[in-house]
């Protein structure tokens, strides 16, 4: 029987904010590669994923010890949300953009490939009509924003001093292992209160539009990314931009059951509109293959076999 050929088999990664629950998805697919994979983050990882853990080394001379040898280090870290730092912008700046500033020369000194995950829901602000590309203008509306603004202009500096990078800008991801908070994973926030019966607080009359990602179809980019050995900035959207409203009429659909709604006015820092262009990740092989109903039907099925 022919061997079955693994082209991450053997490589080292460093997954930097590796608890979270697109860090784990991640580890549990590279492992499945053949490579080797060690979480780097303060919180423990709430399971087993055949990977090393450790906290986030407290000075150079750590993570230098941590990330020798690691061959790609892939970047997820991030300490706040869109609204937690909108009314203290310095918080974007102590807890994301100074950690990962003191990273990036340790990076190229030991020629480590960087993989950065920035927002494709915050970076480029009001997306009035049609699709952002990676090449629209960004005018973030929040610190958040700014922040993941900033980090990228970071990252370019270094690659022109020879660091390789790849900058990822993906939507709204969903998808099982997903904390509950409305404020960033409402797809799944409303499946828990239809499964509990309980009243869903619905942002700006359901009117907000997102491109909705399943965590999958994520996985799979990285997976082709790394491959690939892709560099620059690439969008990873499903393409398939709906209103809240829509979420919800999925959610009521698929469960049977009807949920009861109080309106919450949009925070300052909330984007009312955002549709991101994917043509150059599908010019490389790739394309999300779960619509936002089917993802919704797998969330729904693992949500009633978990509990």
């Amino acid at each position: 029987m022919e061997a079955i050929h693994k082209p991450l088999a053997g490589q080292r990664f460093a997954l930097v904010g590796g608890s979270g629950f697109i860090g784990l998805a991640l580890a549990q697919r590279l492992k499945s590669q053949g490579a080797e994979c060690l979480l780097i983050d303060p919180c423990e990882p709430a399971f087993k994923t055949g990977c090393t853990w450790v906290s986030v080394p407290s000075d150079r001379k750590a993570w230098s010890e941590v990330l020798n040898p690691v061959d790609v280090c892939i970047y997820l870290q991030c300490s706040t949300l869109p609204k937690s730092s909108f009314h203290n912008p310095m918080l974007e700046l102590q807890g994301n953009e100074r950690p990962l500033l003191e990273l990036l020369p340790l990076l190229l000194e030991n020629q480590i490939k960087l993989v950065y995950f920035s927002s494709g829901g915050a970076i480029y602000g009001e997306i009035e009509r049609g699709q952002a590309d990676e090449d629209q203008p960004l005018k973030p509306i929040s610190p958040y924003g700014v922040g993941k603004k900033n980090a990228e202009a970071w990252v370019d500096w270094f690659c022109l001093q020879g660091l390789s990078a790849l900058v990822i800008r993906p939507s709204t991801v969903y998808g099982l292992g997903q904390g509950e908070r409305s404020t960033q994973g409402v797809v799944l926030a409303m499946l828990h209160s239809a499964k509990r019966r309980q009243s869903f607080g619905l942002q700006g009359g359901g009117e907000q539009i997102k491109d909705f990602l399943f965590l999958d179809d994520l996985v799979d980019f990285v997976e082709l990314a790394l491959e690939k050995k892709l560099q620059g900035i690439y969008n990873v959207s499903s393409g398939e931009a709906v209103s809240l409203k829509t979420v919800l009429e999925l959610v009521e659909k698929n469960t049977g059951i009807p949920l009861k709604i109080h309106d919450h006015p949009l925070h300052p820092s909330d984007v009312r509109r955002m549709s991101l262009n994917s043509r150059k990740a599908k010019g490389v092989g790739w394309k999300a293959k779960t619509t936002l109903e089917e993802g919704v039907k797998m969330l729904w099925k693992g949500i009633l076999e978990r509990d």
